[in-house]
Order: C-alpha cells, then structure tokens, then sequence
C-alpha cells in the first residue's frame, strides 16, 4: 500500500510540473489550453487539432457543433467562446436566416495568436526532445499515449456504469466524469 501510494504521489508530482510547465510552451499567459483547443478546432476544423485542416480556409460553426466536436457541453463552450471574443481571437455572428443560430468565426487576431503559439510550441518541444534523445522520446510518446488510452477506458468504463462506483474511486463513492 506505501508503495502503491508512493508511486501514485509521484505521477501526481509528474503531472503537476507537466501541467505547470505548459505556460512556457504559448506567448500569450491569458489564453489557458482549453481555449488554445477552442481556437484550434475552429482553424482546423476537425477534433484532432493536430490533424491537417480539413480545408484551406477555415469555416465558422455553430455552437453547438463547436460544443459537440469539442466533447464538452454548451455553455462551458459558451463561456469560453465570450473571454476568446472579449481577447479578440474569435466574433459571433448571427444567421441572418435563422437568428437562433449564431456563428463562431476565428478573427485575424485569433489566426496570428494560434501560429505564433505553434511556431513557440514547436521550438520548445524540438529542443526538449532534442535533449532526451530518440530513445527516451520513443518511450515518453509511448507511455503518454498509453495514459491517455487507459485513462480514457476509465472515463469510458465509469460513464458505462452510471450509479456504480468509480472505478478510480477508493471509497466507493460515486464520481461525475466529464469536463466543465
């Protein structure tokens, strides 16, 4: 059990300073990596930001096709979308055939600050993983998609089995999953 605690304070540990080392990987310390996603959905238009864009100029969406791509429910992307327009990154714009819908485009603003955020992050990383060397670069790429997928089973496997407990869950207490 000391063990099992020992190495669980670790990732915990890990994952803080990953979490804290993320403000050194964009310019801008008021764009957080959800709205860095945000922004990068709407360029790319796809649910994999780091997919090639799907076409040449990025199109608007609606809300709720911004809020389903993203995973997330509407009024968190709402929230999120009101401080990326008050930044100046994306406008709404109402249909004018349908004024219970409105479009999210990506300004100028919003283009520049998401290629001056990549060409930084690109930097960053290169020269992190230029240091660790291919072999330790294999196996970090190794294990983090490997977190990712048994974490996303977890999610998955808790959703599957609402009102049961959590399987991450000690106590036996039930947890909501989801992003806010």
């Amino acid at each position: 059990m000391e063990q099992e605690q020992s190495r669980s304070m670790r990732m915990f540990q890990i994952m803080d300073r990953l979490r804290r080392a993320w403000s050194e990987f964009h310019p801008s310390t008021d764009l957080n990596k959800s709205q860095l996603g945000t922004l990068l959905i709407l360029r790319h238009g796809t649910e994999k930001p780091c997919a090639p864009a799907q076409q040449t100029q990025h199109k608007p969406m609606t809300m709720s096709e911004l809020a389903a791509r993203m995973g997330q429910s509407m009024p968190a992307v709402s929230q999120r979308i009101s401080k990326l327009e008050a930044m100046g990154y994306v406008r709404r714009q109402s249909d004018p055939r349908d004024r219970r819908t409105t479009w999210i485009h990506l300004t100028d603003a919003g283009i520049e600050q998401l290629e001056q955020t990549y060409r930084n992050m690109v930097r960053r990383m290169e020269w992190i993983m230029e240091r660790m060397g291919q072999e330790n670069t294999e196996m970090m790429f190794q294990g983090m998609e490997r977190l990712a997928q048994v974490n996303s089973e977890n999610r998955s496997s808790a959703a599957a089995k609402e009102g049961d407990s959590h399987p991450a869950d000690p106590n036996g207490e039930t947890k909501q999953t989801g992003e806010v």
